[in-house]
């Protein structure tokens, strides 16, 4: 199993090769362009790596949580979509790194000491 710093650089290495990619001028035609986007996509996946799976018993529990934000603000886990979930899920990587970009840090610093 891969440590957690590992996982952290294969993450880093993903979102430099998508924006990377991104910034290569667009192709629908070319089978080789998508060829090997997936191929590289898979190279920075993390497919082996189970973050740890609640027990059927937690999950019932988090399942019964009201969502107290957003869309589906006021529904439990268990009632929103799917969709949905995985969506929060994914772009949670951007709200953990905007935390700790240093304009935040900062802003926290200036907090505590109020």
């Amino acid at each position: 199993m891969p440590t957690d710093a590992e996982v952290a650089q294969r993450i880093a290495g993903r979102e430099w090769f998508e924006e990377v990619f991104a910034a290569l001028p667009p192709s629908e035609s070319d089978p080789y362009r998508q060829g090997f986007m997936d191929r590289a996509k898979r190279c920075f996946t993390v497919q082996q790596i189970d973050p740890g799976a609640m027990s059927d018993e937690a999950a019932r529990d988090f399942g019964r949580r009201l969502i107290g934000f957003g869309a589906h603000a006021d529904k439990t886990y268990d009632d929103c979509p799917l969709e949905y979930l995985i969506w929060l899920a994914e772009s949670n990587r951007g709200l953990m790194k905007y935390l700790r970009s240093r304009r935040i840090r900062e802003e926290r610093d200036r907090g505590a000491d109020d």
